[in-house]
């Protein structure tokens, strides 16, 4: 079988569905933490990942109130809440 695939002046790493998302041609600055979980790990897998972080930074909003957020840290981060203080 022969393969089907169009270059498209290697703008887009077909061959790799694990590519750095920089060699996608995507500014970094535009995506949200769901999208680029769905781009570099696939759509179900990235869907999942974002549900697990999602929920785990809720449940540490609701034991502390504020919002849920995640705090990366090197001996591998935190689910946090922040607070508004103005």
């Amino acid at each position: 079988m022969t393969a089907r695939n169009f270059d498209f002046g290697g703008y887009i790493n077909d061959e790799n569905r694990y590519a750095e998302v920089d060699e996608l041609g995507v500014t970094e600055d535009h995506l949200t933490v769901k999208a680029l979980l769905r781009m570099k790990y696939g759509k179900g897998l990235g869907a999942s990942i974002y549900k697990d972080l999602s929920r785990l930074a809720g449940k540490a909003a609701k034991q502390n109130g504020g919002e849920p957020g995640l705090i990366f840290t090197e001996d591998g981060g935190h689910f946090v809440s922040f607070h508004d203080r103005a």
